[in-house]
C-alpha cells in the first residue's frame, strides 16, 4: 500500500454522522485511508449524529453547519479554492451532484470520486426522482471516477444513466473488521435473546418504505399461526407510527417488538436465530453483510440490487421474491428447524474475504492513487 510520504491530501464529504449505513462506511474508510495516506479531510454538512464519535483522532473534521447539504454548497466551493485535496470522494447522490456542480464552477483541479449507494428504482413508474435522475445524467459523467457497491447497481447506472461501463467500478462496502466482532461481544440486557427456547427473528434498517416492513410483520404472523416465534425490529424513521398500528392490529403483538435505533446492533444480530431483510430495493444491503459475517442464518429479499450478491446468489441463505408473504413465512419457518445447517465457518470466512475492511480499503486507494 501507498506510504504516508506520498501526501495525496483526501477529503471525504457526507451531510452528517448520522445513523446512515453510507455515512458509517464513509467514516470506516475515511479512518483507514488516514493510515496509508496521513492526511485524510472528513466534510460534514452538519457534525451532528451518533457515529461521531467513531472518527478516529488523526482524521480532520470540518463542520459546514448547516442541516441540508445544497446550503453547504458556497463553503464547499471556498474549500475547494483554499485548501485545494488532491483528491474529494463523495457519496449519496445529491452530495455527488453538488461536489460536481461545485467542481465545476471553481474550476477545480481536484480529482472528485463519487460512489453511488442506492438504487435508482427506475422500475417504478410512480418514481418521483426524474429530476434527480436527470441532474446525474448530466453531471456523472465529470466525475473522475465513478463507484458502484454492487454490480446489480453498475447495471442500472449504466442503463438508466447512459454511463459506459468502462467508467464504472464496483467496489462492495468495508463492513467486516476486528471493530464488528469486538461490538457483537458487548453485553446486552434482553429477555428474548436470553430465551433460547423461543427462535427470534431480527430485522435492522430504516422504518421507511424501501425496507418494506409491513411484508416482514405480515410474514411474521403466517409463521406466527404456526410456530412460536418472535420478531425484533432495529431502527427509526418515518413509517414508525404505521409499522406499530401494524403490529397492534397483530394477532402476535405480545411477540413483535419494535425496538427502535440502536448505536450498536451487533450484539443482537450475534444472539438471533434468523436475520431477515425485507427491502423492495438496495443498493447493497450492509446489515445483511454484517449478519453474514456473524455466521447467522439469513432470509432476503430478491430485490435490486445487492442482496442476491451478498449471499452468492443462494449459497449463504434463503431468497425469496419481493413482496411475496407466503414464500418469505415458509422461510421463515424452515430456517429454524434444528435440520437447518449452515457452514458458518466458511461462511465468515467468505464475508471476511469479500467484504473485509482491509481488503476494500485497498481497492479504494488504488483509485485514489490511479
Amino acid at each position: 500500500m501507498m506510504k504516508k510520504s506520498e501526501n495525496i491530501k483526501l477529503a471525504l464529504f457526507i451531510p452528517s454522522c448520522r445513523g446512515g449505513g453510507a455515512e458509517r462506511v464513509m467514516i470506516t474508510l475515511a479512518n483507514h485511508l488516514e493510515k496509508e495516506l496521513g492526511s485524510v479531510t472528513l466534510l460534514l454538512s452538519l457534525a451532528e449524529g451518533p457515529y461521531l464519535k467513531e472518527i478516529n483522532d488523526n482524521v480532520s473534521v470540518i463542520d459546514f453547519n448547516n442541516k441540508k447539504v445544497s446550503r453547504s454548497f458556497f463553503k464547499l466551493c471556498r474549500y475547494l479554492i483554499i485548501e485545494k485535496p488532491d483528491v474529494i470522494f463523495t457519496t449519496l447522490n445529491h452530495v455527488n451532484l453538488i461536489t460536481l456542480l461545485a467542481k465545476l464552477v471553481t474550476f477545480s483541479k481536484t480529482k472528485v470520486i463519487i460512489r453511488e449507494a442506492n438504487s435508482l428504482n427506475l422500475d417504478d413508474d410512480k418514481n418521483k426522482n426524474k429530476k434527480l435522475i436527470f441532474l446525474m445524467r448530466l453531471l456523472y459523467p465529470f466525475a473522475s471516477e465513478i463507484v458502484s457497491i454492487s454490480k446489480g447497481l453498475k447495471e442500472e447506472l449504466v442503463q438508466g444513466l447512459s454511463l459506459p461501463e468502462s467508467r464504472i467500478t464496483v467496489i462492495y462496502n468495508p463492513v467486516v473488521s476486528s471493530d464488528l466482532y469486538k461490538l457483537a461481544s458487548e453485553n446486552i440486557n434482553h429477555s428474548w435473546l436470553n430465551d433460547k427456547a423461543v427462535p427470534l427473528i431480527l430485522a435492522v434498517g430504516r422504518l421507511t418504505k424501501q425496507k418494506n416492513f409491513p411484508l416482514l410483520i405480515a410474514s411474521f404472523n403466517k409463521a406466527r399461526n404456526k410456530k412460536k416465534i418472535r420478531l425484533l425490529i432495529l431502527g427509526e424513521g418515518e413509517d414508525e407510527g404505521m409499522l406499530r398500528q401494524l403490529v397492534n392490529l397483530s394477532p402476535y403483538k405480545e411477540d413483535i417488538e419494535l425496538g427502535g435505533f440502536k448505536d450498536n446492533p451487533f450484539p443482537y444480530m450475534l444472539q438471533c436465530d434468523v436475520f431477515v431483510l425485507s427491502s423492495d430495493w438496495e443498493g447493497l444491503g450492509n446489515v445483511l453483510i454484517q449478519a453474514l459475517s456473524l455466521g447467522k442464518s439469513i432470509i432476503t429479499t430478491n430485490c435490486k440490487s445487492g442482496p442476491a450478491e451478498i449471499i452468492d446468489g443462494g449459497r449463504w441463505g434463503e431468497i425469496v421474491g419481493v413482496g411475496d408473504v407466503n414464500s418469505m413465512s415458509k422461510s421463515m419457518l424452515e430456517v429454524i428447524e434444528p435440520s437447518y445447517s449452515i457452514d458458518i465457518v466458511e461462511q465468515k470466512r467468505y464475508a471476511r474475504k469479500v467484504f473485509g475492511v482491509d481488503v476494500v480499503t485497498k481497492e479504494y486507494l488504488n483509485l485514489i492513487i490511479k
